[in-house]
């Protein structure tokens, strides 16, 4: 069973990469979308950190 650390530590990976497609969908995509997607990923990332 995973600790409480890792858990943390795999919610901010999972927040990250969300941000990070979000910057790839605003650049090469539909900009309103790829944005929306960046400050979930930045929220799910503070999530992880606070947890």
């Amino acid at each position: 069973m995973a600790n409480q650390q890792d858990t943390s530590l795999r919610i901010m990976i999972l927040g990250t990469n969300i941000a990070l497609l979000g910057l790839g969908l605003a650049q090469f995509g539909t900009f309103e979308f790829g944005a929306a997607t960046l400050l979930l990923g930045f929220l799910i990332t503070v999530a992880g950190f606070v947890r």
